[in-house]
């Protein structure tokens, strides 16, 4: 139509002189070329700029205190229970024998005259520090029927309620004495005191004396 429209407009004069009408023919042409070129080219550019703009989803991550307190909790709950087992009041070791981090107390044997009971004990010290041992003067014997056997008097060594000093890696035997409340009949023992230090509150029980 362009081509047309300039070849009306210009006349005879295009008639005559042949090489102006090429030389138009070409620079429309060249015209229009450009044109569908630039057309073809935002047709194409289009649908990358829609997906550039298009959001990328991003997979969640858990902020960084969150991930680090979940891995933490798991060691944590681990030694908890750790040392609940390390510090309850029943002992896990061999009959008559109580150990800690610190020290191992045992009871060595216990001798039976009608309604009295007398637990011969040794303190040993498994740290490389001195140490301080005290029992309160609630400590007691249970025999196999239940029956309660309460403390009398003081202990040579003075575990009970004074306390001694002990050095790294020794040992100090006592003897506890007890009376029977009621019957005097039992003859399987469980020695129960509580600990006022090193370590206050931590309850001492000693499973399985035979009285002989």
């Amino acid at each position: 139509m362009i081509a047309w429209l300039l070849t009306v407009k210009a006349g005879d004069s295009f008639k005559q002189k042949p090489w102006p009408r090429i030389v138009l023919i070409l620079v429309v042409f060249g015209f229009v070329f450009i044109i569908l070129t630039a057309l073809q080219t935002v047709t194409e550019q289009a649908p990358q700029q829609q997906s550039a703009l298009k959001p990328t989803p991003t997979p969640f991550t858990a902020p960084k205190n969150i991930a680090e307190s979940s891995r933490k909790r798991e060691p944590k709950n681990a030694e908890s229970e750790k040392q609940i087992i390390k510090s309850s009041n029943i002992s896990a070791d061999a009959p008559g024998e109580f150990t800690t981090e610190s020290y191992k107390f045992t009871v060595d044997s216990i001798q039976r005259h009608g309604t009295t009971a007398t637990a011969s004990v040794t303190l040993e010290s498994l740290s490389n520090q001195e140490i301080y041992f005290t029992v309160t003067t609630d400590c007691y014997l249970v025999d196999e029927n239940g029956n309660r056997w309460t403390r009398e008097g003081y202990d040579p060594a003075r575990f009970i309620s004074a306390g001694m000093s002990v050095v790294p890696h020794t040992k100090i035997k006592s003897k506890f004495s007890f009376i029977a409340l009621d019957s005097a009949a039992g003859l399987e023992f469980t020695l129960i005191c509580t600990e006022s230090a090193p370590k206050y509150g931590r309850k001492i029980v000693l499973r399985g004396l035979l009285a002989q």
